[in-house]
């Protein structure tokens, strides 16, 4: 004589074959990346530059760590040195960080009603510069040019920055924000 099954066992079990097949899918997945990044690290900053261009920051954010992880494998090869393969890093955060800014400008122009996102971002541009400002906020690179994307619409049509700037830029803006921005929906 068989048992029957409670009548929420089926779907319970259902959920847990997809959880099971889709674990299984993300490891095989994973597995076939981790020979690394397929594309040079010109391509790649290629791109990025084409991102930066259109104000698509999450695509451009989502590129810097296969960016700085093809530029350490080519660097490994060619025996790049040390002090270039680290300033071709700190202009693509640069290029993220203040691409980042751009765009949360441009999200508060535009979508006034949605400030949390452009807050975010803002965010997201200071964890981006942050990093690099580690350790090099004091050294002569940190007040050198870099490549930027313009954004005469915004009022920033400079096509260079240093990253003292991008950095400055993003902390005046958050901190402003800061002080509007509420927390948990209670404090500002």
């Amino acid at each position: 004589m068989s048992k029957q099954q409670p009548p929420g066992s089926r779907s319970i079990n259902t959920l847990l074959i997809a959880a099971l097949a889709y674990t299984g899918f993300l490891l095989i997945f994973n597995s076939q990346n981790r020979g690394g990044p397929q594309r040079p690290a010109a391509e790649i900053l290629q791109s990025m530059r084409a991102d930066a261009a259109g104000l698509r920051d999450v695509s451009l954010s989502r590129s810097l760590p296969t960016y700085n992880q093809a530029l350490g494998e080519e660097a490994k090869k060619t025996n790049m040195p040390e002090a270039v393969r680290r300033q071709l890093e700190l202009e693509a955060a640069v290029l993220v960080a203040d691409a980042e800014f751009k765009s949360a400008i441009y999200r508060q122009q535009v979508d006034k009603a949605n400030a949390a996102r452009a807050y975010d971002k803002l965010n997201r541009a200071y964890m981006t510069i942050k990093t690099q400002w580690n350790g090099r906020h004091t050294s002569p690179e940190w007040s050198e040019p870099v490549p930027v994307t313009p954004a005469p619409r915004l009022g920033l049509p400079e096509a260079t920055a240093s990253p003292k700037e991008v950095y400055d830029r993003i902390v005046a803006q958050l901190s402003a924000e800061s002080k509007t921005h509420l927390v948990y929906g209670l404090f500002p």
